[in-house]
């Protein structure tokens, strides 16, 4: 944590919006990159902190480029990198990016002078904005800001990933649930076993068999847990997770990556019943019946579904499995219609979709008037990363056309639910570095037209969804008149533009 912490004061330094930044760099650093400074007697102790820490935080910081006031060679404003990483040079210089501005943008001359060719075609290809500031961006986080959270996660040593911690904390899993899961994790539950590594000498029998009671004998192995985790792997089909395995194991097989699914819920509602099962059998004489453990898990379900904890979303995959717990007619009822709609009239409409190909991001879109009618599509492979790249270059492929097209009033939808502040806040914030400049040439576009983004549901977005699946088969992007459309992407056109609907649930 204080390595962590350390980090934020070196970007604080670097930020210098504070008159404590101020001071430190005019004491320390005076016209020097902070980077090429060090440490000298009478020197103050937080300084040398710093110092510490300056080359594993640095390389870690990007600029997105605004008025120009970070050095020119060490400071990291071309794509993520510095001149002096494309050159693997080492300079001392100090002179800052605006000297190489001219009036109408770059200095091509003063750039030649000092470097080769290739890199000036990097730096004539950056879109400039000399009214912003120049935005500090972090490497380690999505939106660019620093967050001594990620900081710690990114430089501290991380153990294994583990599913079973990370889902069993949820709204869906009553909290008494979850600690009691986490303590069965932890060997923390009195079982005999436990009870006696404590110090209580006692004779240990389990309440359903002959053996002795140990943690993994009463939650995996008796005879009772055998009987209910067969009952539910048969209903949902699981994998593995037998009798031999251990706790841990169990819970990492059941587990699934989203929280709040069925799936995560009923491991833990099985130990916890089984749990209370053992309890009454030992003090109320009550003898264990795996028939009335389940039924208590179903009924456990069906409370959790009536009051919202659980939705028809988390029966993902496996919705045929919602008969047995009784809510197939309560989920019936969450069905709802709907469908495309066509924008106002003199407005047009810009779907957009993106799908991943083996590694590359393939993007489709179209337009269409108020009609419904189809205008342009477009097609093909792009140079995004991830989705949010992905969905950022589609839509500025497909603001571009609709400038092409003198269209200047535009709905863009797309099923990706993302901040749309993440698009239309103050240039240079909420960004990450990867997409800095993609998301100024797309903050241009919408600014000047009427611009705006709706979120809407898959089976809606299907059109688009079709045209980037179709778009794989491309490597560059292109334009598509209707007529080159395959035959079923002109029919979900057609069918969007009849308004009929589709059902959702």
């Amino acid at each position: 944590m204080a390595t962590a912490f350390s980090f934020k004061l070196w970007y604080n330094l670097r930020v210098n919006s504070s008159l404590w930044a101020n001071f430190m760099t005019s004491k320390y650093c005076r016209d020097s990159h902070p980077s090429m400074c060090f440490y000298s007697n009478g020197n103050s102790q937080v300084w040398h902190r710093m110092l510490k820490v300056k080359w594993i935080i640095d390389p870690r910081l990007a600029w997105g480029l605004g008025e120009g006031n970070i050095f020119f060679w060490q400071d990291q404003w071309i794509n993520g990198f510095s001149i002096d990483d494309l050159l693997t040079s080492n300079t001392l210089s100090s002179v800052k990016v605006i000297f190489l501005f001219s009036d109408n943008g770059w200095d091509v001359e003063k750039l030649s002078a000092v470097i080769p060719d290739y890199i000036i075609n990097l730096i004539t290809n950056i879109s400039i904005n000399r009214c912003a500031k120049d935005a500090l961006l972090c490497k380690f986080t999505k939106d660019g800001l620093f967050s001594t959270k990620q900081a710690w996660h990114v430089f501290r040593n991380i153990k294994l990933f583990s599913k079973s911690f990370k889902m069993m904390w949820h709204k869906s899993i009553p909290t008494t649930v979850s600690v009691f899961n986490w303590r069965v994790l932890k060997n923390f539950v009195p079982t005999d076993d436990m009870l006696r590594k404590k110090g209580l000498f006692m004779t240990s029998k389990c309440q359903c068999c002959a053996n002795l009671e140990t943690v993994h004998h009463v939650f995996v192995s008796s005879p009772i847990a055998v009987k209910v985790w067969n009952y539910f792997k048969e209903i949902f089909h699981v994998n593995g997770g037998g009798p031999t395995c251990s706790v841990f194991n169990l819970l990492e097989v059941w587990m699934v990556r989203v929280k709040g699914h069925v799936r995560n819920v009923i491991p833990l509602l099985i130990f916890w019943f089984i749990w209370l099962a053992r309890n009454d059998s030992r003090i109320n004489n009550v003898g264990m019946n795996h028939l009335t453990i389940i039924a208590r898990i179903k009924d456990k379900i069906f409370a959790l579904f009536s009051a919202n904890l659980l939705s028809y979303k988390s029966f993902d995959k496996i919705s045929s499995s919602v008969e047995i717990f009784g809510i197939a007619g309560i989920v019936a009822l969450v069905n709802k219609f709907s469908y495309w709609s066509s924008p106002n009239s003199n407005c047009f409409k810009l779907n957009i979709h993106t799908v991943l190909a083996e590694t590359k991001w393939c993007i489709g879109g179209l337009i269409r008037n108020s009609e419904g009618m189809y205008i342009v599509g477009f097609v093909g492979m792009s140079v995004a990363v991830d989705n949010l790249e992905g969905f950022l270059l589609a839509v500025l492929y497909g603001l571009s056309l609709c400038v092409s097209l003198d269209v200047s009033n535009v709905v863009v939808e797309s099923n990706l639910s993302i901040d749309q502040s993440v698009l239309l806040g103050v240039d240079g914030t909420s960004c990450g570095h990867a997409l800095f400049f993609v998301r100024r040439k797309v903050m241009v576009l919408t600014n000047s037209l009427e611009c705006s983004y709706n979120v809407v549901k898959t089976e809606i977005n299907a059109a688009s969804s079709a045209l980037a699946l179709f778009g794989t088969r491309f490597s560059e992007i292109i334009d598509l008149t209707f007529a080159n459309l395959p035959v079923h992407i002109q029919g979900l056109i057609n069918l969007d533009k009849t308004k009929v609907p589709y059902v959702l649930g």
